[in-house]
């Protein structure tokens, strides 16, 4: 019988923690490359939005305010008393830049954030509508961007699955209206893969949005380069987190 795959399992000390928005269709363990790198330092929280992963069953969340809402009560319920930090890629990007300033969090907010993979809200990259397509371009489209296994392809029942998962996520993200864009007043470190659609000039209009330091890395690599490169990324993380100790 084939291994189950072995669960992140959330460290309990009272360190600082460190919290992970989803990308689109990511679960528990999708920053495992990441989490178990930096789980010697931070608390590691994952965020797991409804009807993904382990919470497989529930109803997707089908807009960015709710996914924004869902992802602040669980930060609320999971805090300890110690600082804390704010990762998100792509889709995660823009609901970690909502989350901070959100109501909320008022009282709470990140000491730092990192984005990855997303250009500034506000700024659209790709003419593609994801929600929109035929399943195998949506799912040929994320295998060439990386995000999914080739061998996908051959298994239908899974795709049955995964689909509705995705189009729901990508829904959620391409129908959003930034009406309004989020100001901060914390640190803000911005990676992008150097061979990725998002341009560096994108990249940098996120160092807009903030009062305080900002940083812009690009990393070799296409969307997915923060696991294509993770220690590159931990390192980075890292020293993020050491400007505000």
């Amino acid at each position: 019988m084939p291994k189950k795959p072995k669960l992140y399992v959330q460290p309990t000390s009272l360190t600082m923690q460190l919290f992970f928005l989803p990308f689109a269709g990511a679960n528990l363990n999708s920053y495992l490359p990441l989490t178990t790198e930096l789980r010697n330092d931070f608390d590691c929280q994952v965020i797991e939005l409804p009807g993904h992963g382990s919470r497989f069953g529930e109803p997707l969340l089908e807009t960015v305010d709710s996914m924004v809402t869902f992802c602040c009560n669980e930060i609320v319920r999971r805090r300890n008393d110690e600082s804390w930090g704010l990762f998100g890629h792509s889709l995660g990007a823009v609901l970690a830049g909502f989350v901070c300033t959100s109501d909320t969090l008022q009282n709470d907010q990140p000491d730092w954030l990192v984005v990855t993979g997303r250009a500034a809200p506000g700024i659209d990259v790709s003419k593609t509508i994801r929600h929109l397509l035929p399943r195998y371009e949506l799912i040929h489209d994320l295998i060439n961007l990386g995000g999914l296994q080739s061998e996908l392809i051959d298994h239908p029942e899974l795709l049955d699955v995964v689909e509705p998962i995705l189009r729901a996520d990508f829904r959620a993200i391409e129908t959003f209206q930034f009406t309004t864009v989020p100001r901060f007043k914390i640190p803000i470190l911005v990676l992008g893969g150097t061979t990725d659609i998002i341009q560096k000039e994108q990249l940098e209009a996120w160092r807009s949005l903030t009062s305080a330091q900002s940083r812009v890395v690009m990393i070799e690599g296409s969307h997915f380069f923060l696991f294509e490169h993770s220690a590159e990324v931990v390192g980075l993380i890292q020293e993020m987190s050491n400007i505000t100790t």
